[in-house]
């Protein structure tokens, strides 16, 4: 089984199978993941490679200031 590479570009979350062909994009609002339909791949500068466990933390970190506003 290939393991998802998540990835923080420009305050947006994004996971897929290489940095560089995001296939999700986190929605905020929604709460869930989607698909990504922008243009791949990606420059190799693009985005920086997050651990799973960041990627969790910074959705719970967004969540919250969400439900504060």
């Amino acid at each position: 089984m290939r393991r998802l590479v998540y990835i923080e570009n420009e305050g947006a979350l994004f996971r897929g199978f290489a940095r560089a062909y995001p296939t999700e994009v986190y929605h905020h609002r929604a709460g869930r993941w989607a698909p990504y339909t922008g243009s791949t791949p990606k420059p190799f500068e693009w985005g920086d490679e997050i651990s799973e466990a960041e990627a969790h933390r910074a959705i719970e970190a967004r969540a919250k200031r969400l439900s504060a506003a």
